[in-house]
């Protein structure tokens, strides 16, 4: 079987949808005989390792575009199947074409794009238009489309934009990672992702601040610089606040490193899908607070901590989760070890893939 996953750019950036299809290249292609190979428009090379199944294309431009329309078409031709990762950019579009006019099978999975939340982000005029490519392909496709939904909240989505059409939910996978022993859990909160406003990191901060822990606990702010504004406003905020910091991002060993010996994660962002960063987090015994929008189904009866978007809500589950004992702490990572490892890592899910990929040759 040959698969050709096609997404807009691998990039830290992206990371989430990057990692996701490096996990599922690299553990399918060990356990069966298939073929994986990625076609994408950039490649961030100090992030992910250039492979020998990467193909690149410039797709930066309408003329780069229009030069690669039969380009695209050609490598789609070599594939019995394609998982293309996203919805809105050229790339998408041109391969969404090519496999309905040479039905060849395809999925589409959004990644929480069609959140209502993710489709407001750019204001009006970008919404408005993405309105009208979603008419275009629900009339032009019809029930040619497939979609691969990584919760029940995103299949509701889908479903609402496109009726009657095929979903399959599939939850993001987590690798397996281990903790770098010994540890010593510091009182110390941490965020990882990127520094945008849909991130909601204001009110991480003002909860933080509320909370009024002391001087012996911080909160550290690792992101990628996603919106320049937005960051010195983030800069401006935490300014007179010595025990929050904003921090380059990290990644591989030194990013583990940091999970397992911080107390808990936050994230309370206004959309978010799937986090990978409260997957990982959990993967590592790092108990999460998030927001009641973006909760995993059954985080709660695993000890992972809820909250509404309100400031005195947010800092009262802060406060409470830092009087947790040291032995408590640890007691709750190692439940949602388990609840993670059972539910979301890659081996528990690549079968349902495989099943996937196999039941449309």
């Amino acid at each position: 079987m040959n698969i050709l996953h096609i997404t807009d750019e691998l990039t830290k950036k992206n990371y989430s949808i990057s990692s996701l299809i490096f996990y599922l290249t690299e553990y399918i292609e060990n356990k069966n005989q298939i073929r994986h190979n990625i076609l994408s428009t950039y490649l961030e090379r100090d992030t992910f390792n250039d492979k020998n199944n990467i193909i690149l294309i410039k797709t930066n431009s309408f003329l780069n575009c229009y030069k690669n329309v039969s380009n695209i078409k050609d490598i789609i031709k070599n594939h019995e199947y394609v998982h293309i990762h996203g919805i809105w950019r050229w790339i998408h579009f041109i391969s969404i074409f090519h496999c309905a006019r040479l039905s060849i099978p395809f999925f589409i999975h959004p990644h929480g794009m069609l959140l209502n939340a993710a489709l407001k982000n750019k204001g009006f005029f970008n919404y408005f238009m993405k309105k009208i490519l979603l008419k275009l392909y629900s009339f032009f496709l019809k029930k040619r489309i497939n979609f691969i939904s990584i919760t029940k909240q995103e299949s509701e989505s889908i479903n609402f934009f496109f009726k009657n059409t095929s979903i399959h939910l599939i939850p993001n996978p987590v690798p397996f990672l281990i903790n770098q022993d010994p540890i010593k859990i510091e009182k110390v909160f941490i965020f990882f992702g990127r520094l945008h406003p849909i991130k909601n990191l204001e009110l991480m901060i003002e909860a933080f601040t509320e909370a009024n822990l002391g001087d012996d606990w911080k909160l550290d702010i690792y992101g990628i610089k996603d919106d320049k504004k937005y960051h010195k406003k983030l800069i401006l905020m935490i300014e007179g606040r010595k025990n929050i910091f904003i921090k380059k991002p990290v990644f591989g060993l030194e990013k583990q490193k940091i999970i397992s010996s911080s107390w808990a994660n936050i994230l309370l962002s206004k959309s978010e899908v799937l986090s990978l960063s409260v997957l990982e987090s959990a993967s590592l015994e790092l108990p999460s607070l998030v927001n009641e929008d973006i909760a995993i189904d059954e985080f709660t009866k695993n000890e992972g901590v809820v909250t509404t978007t309100e400031i005195k809500s947010i800092s009262k589950n802060i406060k409470e989760i830092s009087n947790w004992s040291l032995k408590l702490r640890i007691k709750k990572g190692k439940k949602l070890k388990e609840f993670i490892n059972l539910n979301y890592s890659i081996e528990s899910l690549y079968k349902k893939y495989y099943y996937l990929y196999d039941n449309k040759r």
